[in-house]
């Protein structure tokens, strides 16, 4: 322990056996816990071999990625509908939604060798757009795509999915 850091818990301190006020700092306890730094312990009541317990903990990091993506990202929840058809048809699409990201995700990093987040790929996604451009003479409405950048281009590769810049007529059936 540093000179001049502050301690936050009364196990380190040792009190006054007589007037339980004065207290002074309990370097034998520090240097107790001290040893046990950087060393982890698991508890459990299976019986898979220990490598696999700390196999298992260490991946409950993307369980709780995936509730945060379904709960702040897609906003899985609350559900503001009433009827047994729209709810179903919101979770749907939610889980649709994360089932692909993950997807692009994975691919990604089989592909390019590193990860990518799903905020990435989302805040890419999101700035992929299109104008609608009406000609009020003959009513024909046209497609003007954006340009997207190298990774958005990368993404929709990944899929297997071409996405032209150039604009193009939409033709009613």
């Amino acid at each position: 322990m540093s000179k001049g850091q502050k301690i936050n818990s009364k196990k380190f301190l040792a009190f006054d056996s007589k007037s339980k006020k004065i207290a002074s700092i309990d370097q034998a306890k520090i240097d107790a816990v001290e040893l046990w730094d950087g060393i982890a312990g698991y508890f459990t009541n299976s019986d898979f071999h220990p490598l696999d317990v700390i196999d298992r903990y260490r991946g409950l990091w993307e369980i709780e990625e995936s509730f945060r993506i379904n709960k702040h990202d897609l906003k899985v929840r609350p559900i503001y509908h009433r009827s047994p058809y729209k709810i179903k048809a919101h979770l749907d699409i939610c889980f649709l939604t994360y089932a692909l990201a993950r997807q692009l995700s994975y691919r990604y990093e089989v592909q390019q060798g590193e990860r990518i987040s799903f905020n990435v790929i989302r805040n890419e996604l999101l700035r992929v757009q299109a104008s609608v451009l009406v000609d009020l003479e003959t009513k024909k409405q046209y497609i003007i795509p954006s340009k997207i950048s190298p990774l958005a281009k990368k993404l929709y590769s990944i899929l297997g999915l071409k996405r032209s810049t150039t604009p193009y007529e939409i033709h009613k059936i």
